[in-house]
């Protein structure tokens, strides 16, 4: 029954086969499998009413056990399906890009909500921990507002890189969102901002060679 189910739960999930399509074609299979020992039952008269029950608590006890493996299987790994494929969206929204030794820009684009707010808090950290940075870029030039649950989050990020000993800085903070800031009050005087990418960059010593 493991083995079964074990191979026909991957192969649905190979090809993304919902999963009540499948249970709908085993209670099919159950139904027609069923039908035909009653039917063989009928032509029987050997075969008692004792026999029939006896035969029904086994049969149908198998298949619910059979639906139960086969429905625990599938949730685990599509959940593990999940996890990878957001394991993979994390890693391309949120790239700690290394550009020398031990500096890295974290560059956001687009809209950041408050799941990706969460995202960052859990996925930045470890990244730059398994890349060994010390000084880190958060390059807003991409993001297109930043809200006060989001404005947070940055905070919490940087408070929390600090504890792993990386510095971090951003860059990239334009007018718009600067004034936006102030009106909803929200204060980034407590952290190092740039207007530019290169004038971060060039604050942590990181130049063109024609600059040096």
């Amino acid at each position: 029954m493991v083995k079964w189910t074990t191979e026909v739960v991957n192969s649905r999930i190979k090809f993304d086969t919902p999963i009540y399509e499948v249970v709908e074609a085993l209670s099919k299979t159950r139904k027609i499998i069923w039908t035909y020992v009653k039917t063989y039952s009928l032509i029987h008269s050997s075969i008692t009413k004792e026999d029939i029950l006896s035969w029904s608590e086994v049969y149908h006890t198998t298949f619910d056990k059979l639906i139960n493996e086969f429905s625990e299987q599938y949730y685990k790994i599509t959940r593990q399906k999940i996890s990878l494929q957001q394991e993979l969206i994390d890693e391309t929204s949120f790239p700690v890009i290394p550009i020398v030794d031990h500096i890295a820009v974290l560059p956001l684009v687009g809209l950041i909500d408050e799941i990706k707010g969460d995202s960052i808090i859990e996925v930045v950290p470890k990244r730059c921990a398994e890349k060994h940075i010390r000084h880190l870029v958060i390059d807003l030039s991409g993001v297109n507002y930043v809200d006060t649950y989001v404005a947070h989050k940055f905070f919490d990020l940087i408070n929390i890189l600090q504890l792993l000993g990386i510095h971090a800085i951003m860059s990239g903070v334009s007018p718009d969102m600067a004034q936006t800031a102030v009106n909803v009050g929200i204060s980034f005087n407590k952290i190092e901002t740039f207007g530019h990418l290169k004038q971060a960059l060039s604050s942590l010593g990181v130049k063109k060679k024609e600059e040096e």
